[in-house]
């Protein structure tokens, strides 16, 4: 029923309008709602007959807004559900009532024809509600409500025409005849008064008659709401669910999409929007004008502000609310029923092919083969139950559940299974036919092969001996192969051609082979005979080789013709070989007489004979080469043989020869004797071949040479000869050449010095690459200028050992040229190199990104830097040689001046930075060029972020949103807990829309900082008696649970001890409450699957925890009586007293709030506590504090952990 709303209106229904309070009905009967209506009419009309028209043309309006369907169950399959139950009542009653049902601007039932009655989404079900509550309540807001306005005030301006007319009458009347009687138009007047009492009143009963009928349209829409999805859930129902879900498998989980949970609360959502929809339609209010002769002195319009039409709170929606939780549960039975009829296949997700393969090559040794048929028969058949048994579509109340992905994937993965079982017999298949064929292709190949002679006919005979046992080892390899093979048979499995081939060449491979066997068995006798009667006539050939070989050898101490060099040595060498040869054939002929049994024949005649023959080719090849060679070395032109060459071989060829005279005799040993003196003779030339032949000659040394030899004057170097230069004598100065080639050597290492860092330095480049940082378009930085300058360096110490040697003079000019030229390149780019640094750390603060307003005076000048320093980069990178700087003499003064300039707005901009880390002091944490970038990024938080750490420790990264504005909502710490801020720190003002300066910002930031961490805190204290212990600990951030269990425990210490006697056992039950937390903490980490933040949270708490029972034992056992006990008093305690106070000792200090995230906290022991007792003294009497100790003790950690 409806309560009373005659205090609804009060503001607008002035006299008389509490009397039209309506009467208490139920808004579920029609008959009801329009005897109430009739009654509000009769009321008006005695009122005020003259308004009765207009009150007739409102509740016409009002009865048109009954017709409304707000959850467009007409656009739904719902609305078709009431078609299914033709017999019942209920069904009749609202297929009569959605027939009445319309949406805005169509006409009764017009789109339900064509509305399907299949299932559908979640997600469109949803949308077709809510479009069509917001069609229907905007609908009723645009027209309904400005039409009944606009009907009130066509009544206003009749009666308020009719008032001026009747008023225009009696003037008349009182004019023509002042004296007359009047009374008639007196009444007419009184009957046409314009009474703004009367608008009041009607605007007062409409908006009764509104707020009545929203209500009774609400209601029953959601009754014909609840009824339609109940309706689903009955026993009988055979028509189409209302909504699609699937059946899905998630790991090794089956899980409904969407799932159940979200239809629960997205239907109950509808019921909410909706009647936070209706909720918002206004009311009628009367708003007073001036009045006039001519308009009316008030208007009617609809913006009146109502009390809600209908609650979630009200009994009938509660009730609804209550069902669709009932309908709903029933249909989650049913889908939990569904779900234990897949729950025997659910092994088939847990178990995927590459675990099973694992298990089966685990255990592959034990199984047999009838254990891989049983396995694979078992997946088959579980497959076919899947597919046999399960449902593809289940219908069950609201819910269409399409299982069709489901059984397919387990189908899918039972056949998998078996086809993995498959797959591992084929493996093993190939493995057994790779070994037999491996093992027995190679003695197929010896046992078919010719034999040629007794050593291969030995090696079959080893091979056929041995076999039959290898036969017999393979025997279980044939057994294993076949079994498999009739495995995969069995199960139709098909194996790829070559597996098939393999696996037939497997079994044919024994039998080829047992019939070689038998074969070169039957045939070895004959061959031995035959081989052996070879071997004898071969043997006896090989002798009289050896013979000719011998007399051959000896010959050649007979040879001495020395213009037949080459034909000897050919001869020479041919003969080798066929030795050679010979040594080969002895070793095989003793391998066979081995195998006959012969005595082995000595062959050491043929190493004799190899070893007589080496002199001999010596000599001849020695002669041969030093006739080539001796025309270019004597006659031809000097430079142009290869000096090297001589050097190497002649004093080689003197050894030889003198070696070659001793152990040869006869003709040969004459002949190496006369080349031994030819090569001893040549030899005493090189020194002055190496004098002459000396790289640095130049033509100041030859004008030396031709000065004291004058027989050069008239021969030109180029055909100079070694014989010529005989013939000259020039042998007899020989000192003085070396002493002059010496000379020319050094000054060549001085002269080559100098090219090298010539030739290096023309080389060298210039590298710029563009600058994106800056922002600055158009800027390059030099990339290589500390390479160029490290070469520099090296290259000057050069010169500078260069310009101190004795051996200079020739290369003076140029090494002093070079020295000057080095200098001032370094000069050049030393200077470079700061202008840049310099630059590039002051560019962001000056670039588009940056605070150029804010810095003037150093804006202007860093332009003029700027352009004169892209100058010189532009200039540079024209040619990109090094060399080329060196023609720019000006440079080394610009860059002092530009260094200077900069220097200048480094200053300026110092000033700057020190301001802004006078207003946030956190800054002095920071670097200059860390400031600078905070200052030129400070308006995206995620490029600050880097260096938030060095400010506030406790924060990592920033959680920003950018939907209504630049936000700041929370703060990540470095170990990943989140800090909701209360209240989000804007990072641009709403009024300019231009970014908030870092510095506020950081300053809003560590405010809200701190009112979080006040807030979380507080709430973190309230809610610990009300939650359970564990629960408690995993909800808030790490700080406030540490924090709060040290404000519980001193709170229940002090309290214990303000109570009085006994303290013993108070403190005994307050050390098992602490047990009692610490175990159930235990647990937590035992059997809990905690992330990484979780578990250190409670460990944490356990250190907490543990010192806390420290404490009380020391307290029993000091028999501490009072809270003003010096053992109570030394401990570091927490109390909240509007904040947080911290005590120790007789000095306390207020909690800084600082959000310090989840880091590891310090084991505290009593030489902690003396610390932080003294520390803290030292704060609260403005001093300073330090421990002092050995290293690895403890002390920084301690102080961090006070802070």
């Amino acid at each position: 029923g409806a309560r009373p709303l005659s205090s609804a209106f009060t503001d607008h229904s002035q006299d008389g309008a509490s009397s039209c309070a309506p009467e208490e009905v139920a808004f579920y009967d029609h008959n009801v709602y329009q005897q109430r209506v009739a009654s509000i009419q009769t009321r008006a009309l005695l009122a005020r007959p003259v308004l009765l028209p207009a009150w007739q043309q409102c509740t016409a309006y009002l009865s048109e807004i009954m017709s409304r369907d707000l959850f467009g169950l007409n656009d739904l399959p719902i609305g078709r559900v009431f078609c299914l139950h033709p017999d019942t009542k209920e069904a009749v009653r609202w297929r009569k009532y959605l027939e009445g049902r319309r949406r805005s601007g169509l006409p009764l039932m017009s789109s339900q024809a064509s509305v399907s009655s299949d299932p559908m989404s979640l997600v469109a079900f949803l949308n077709v509600q809510e479009g069509a509550c917001l069609t229907e309540v905007s609908d009723i807001r645009q027209r309904v409500c400005s039409q009944l306005s606009l009907i009130v005030m066509d009544a206003v301006h009749h009666v308020h025409e009719r008032a001026i007319a009747a008023e225009m009458a009696l003037q008349e009347v009182l004019t023509k005849n002042p004296f007359g009687s009047t009374l008639s138009a007196l009444q007419a007047t009184q009957d046409n008064r314009f009474d703004k009492r009367d608008f009041y009143r009607l605007t007062s009963l409409l908006n009764v008659a509104l707020y009545d009928t929203l209500h009774s349209l609400v209601i029953e829409n959601i009754e014909a709401y609840v009824t339609g999805l109940s309706l689903y859930t009955m026993p009988r129902f055979t028509g189409q669910p209302l909504f699609n879900i699937m059946l899905n498998a998630v790991g090794e989980e089956i899980r409904f999409s969407p799932p159940l949970e979200s239809f629960e609360a997205k239907l109950v959502e509808s019921i909410s929007r909706m009647l936070e929809e209706v909720n918002k339609l206004p009311g009628f209010k009367v708003v007073s004008k001036d009045e006039s002769a001519v308009l009316p002195p008030l208007d009617v319009v609809p913006e009146l502000e109502t009390p809600s039409v209908v609650d979630e709170d009200d009994p009938d929606v509660a009730r609804a609310l209550a069902k669709i939780k009932e309908i709903l549960q029933e249909t989650f039975n049913r889908c939990s029923d569904l779900l234990a009829s897949f729950s025997r296949h659910l092994n088939l997700l847990s178990m995927d092919g590459d675990t099973l393969r694992a298990q089966m090559l685990d255990c592959k040794d034990a199984m047999e083969d009838g254990d891989w048929e049983t396995i694979m028969i078992k997946q088959r058949e579980q497959g076919d139950a899947v597919m046999r048994d399960l449902p593809l579509e289940a219908n069950l109340g609201l819910f269409s559940v399409d299982c069709r992905a489901l059984q397919q994937r387990l189908a899918d993965r039972a056949a998998g299974l078996v086809v993995t079982v498959l797959m591992t017999v084929q493996h093993d298949l190939e493995e057994t036919s790779s070994n037999i064929i491996e093992k027995l292709m190679p003695l197929l190949e010896v046992l078919t092969q010719p034999i040629n002679n007794l050593m291969e006919l030995a090696k079959v005979k080893d091979v056929a001996f041995a076999t039959p046992a290898q036969l017999g080892e393979l025997s279980t390899a044939e057994q294993q192969l076949r079994r498999g093979e009739e495995l995969m048979n069995k199960f139709k499995h098909q194996m790829p051609t070559e597996l098939v081939d393999r696996i037939w060449q497997s079994k044919r491979l024994p039998v080829l082979v047992d019939e070689a066997v038998k074969q070169v068995t039957s045939s070895m006798v004959t061959l031995e005979a035959r081989f052996l009667q070879r071997m004898r006539e071969e043997q006896a050939a090989f002798a009289s080789e050896i013979a000719a070989a011998t007399e051959r050898t000896l010959d050649w101490n007979e040879v001495f013709q020395e213009e037949l060099a080459a034909e000897h040595l050919d001869e020479l060498q041919r003969q080798m070989d066929v030795l050679t040869t010979m040594m080969e054939r002895a070793k095989e002929n003793n391998t066979m007489e081995a195998l006959a049994g012969w005595k082995i024949t000595s062959y050491t005649q043929l190493h004799l004979l190899r070893k007589q023959l080496m002199p001999f080719l010596e000599l001849w090849r020695l002669v041969r080469a030093f006739k080539e060679k001796y025309q270019a070395w004597m006659f031809g032109p000097l430079f142009a043989f290869d000096l090297e060459d001589l050097e190497t071989s002649v004093p080689a060829w003197t050894k030889i020869t003198a070696r070659l005279a001793k152990d040869l005799r006869g003709p040969p040993q004459r002949v190496a004797s006369k080349y031994s003196t030819y090569m001893i003779d040549f030899e005493a030339h090189l020194p002055l071949l190496r004098a002459l032949r000396t790289q640095g000659l130049r033509q100041r040394h030859w004008a030396r040479i031709k000065q004291e030899m004058p027989m050069l004057e008239t021969i030109d170097k180029r055909q100079l000869t070694l014989h010529i230069m005989l013939q000259a004598g020039l042998g007899r100065h020989v000192a003085v050449l070396r002493e002059l080639a010496d000379l020319a050597a050094r000054e060549l290492v001085i002269e080559q010095s100098v090219n090298s860092i010539e030739e290096q330095f023309n080389r060298m480049t210039i590298s710029f690459t563009s600058d994106n940082d800056s922002g600055i378009p158009n800027v390059y930085m030099l990339t290589n200028g500390n390479e160029i300058i490290k070469f520099v360096d090296d290259a000057q110490l050069r010169i500078k050992s260069l310009s101190a040697s004795v051996y200079v003079d020739p290369h003076k000019e140029s090494v002093i040229q070079w020295d000057e030229a080095l200098t001032s390149i370094r000069a050049v780019l030393e200077g470079w190199l700061e202008v840049q640094t310099k630059w590039a750390h002051l560019a962001p603060l000056f670039g588009p990104s940056g605070l150029p307003g804010q810095l003037p005076l150093e804006s202007r000048k860093f332009g003029e830097v700027t352009r004169e320093w892209l100058k010189a980069v532009s200039g540079a990178r024209a040619h990109g040689k090094l060399s080329e700087l060196l023609r720019h003499s000006e440079l080394p003064g610009l860059m002092a001046e530009l260094s200077k300039g900069l220097e200048a707005v480094v200053k300026g901009v110092m000033e700057f930075l020190e301001e802004k880390r006078a207003n946030f002091p956190r800054f002095f944490f920071l670097s200059n060029n860390e400031m600078v970038n905070v200052l030129v990024r400070s308006h995206d938080p995620v490029s600050v972020e880097p260096f938030l750490s060095r400010c506030f420790p406790g924060i990592r990264r920033l959680i920003v949103t950018k939907d209504w504005g630049v936000r700041i909502h929370a703060l990540i710490s470095p170990e990943g807990e989140k800090l909701q801020l209360r209240t989000p720190v804007e990072l641009v003002d709403v009024h300019t829309k231009k970014g908030i300066d870092v510095e506020m910002w950081t300053m809003m930031l560590e405010r809200q900082m701190r009112i979080a961490m006040r807030e979380t805190l507080r709430d973190a204290l309230e809610a610990l008696p009300k939650q359970a212990y564990g629960a408690w600990l995993l909800q808030w951030p790490a700080q406030s649970v540490l924090l709060t269990a040290a404000l519980a425990w001193c709170r229940d210490v002090t309290a214990l001890y303000k109570r009085g006697p006994p303290f013993s056992s108070s403190l005994a039950k307050l050390d098992a409450a602490l047990t009692t937390q610490l175990l159930c903490v235990v647990e937590m980490i035992q059997k809990q699957r905690l992330t990484h933040l979780q578990r250190s949270v409670l460990e944490n708490v356990i250190i907490g925890k543990v010192y806390h029972q420290d404490v009380l034992a020391r307290l029993r056992e000091s028999r501490v009586e009072s809270v003003e006990d010096i053992e109570w008093l030394r401990v570091m305690r927490f109390y909240m007293e509007g904040e947080v106070v911290v005590r120790c000792g007789y000095s306390d200090i207020s909690y800084g709030l600082e959000y310090l995230g989840n880091s590891a906290r310090l084991v505290i022991t009593p030489l902690t506590e003396r610390a932080f007792s003294s520390l803290i003294t030292a704060v609260h009497l403005h001093f300073g504090g330090a421990p002092e100790g050995p290293a690895g003790t403890g002390k920084t950690e301690t102080v961090k952990e006070l802070a």
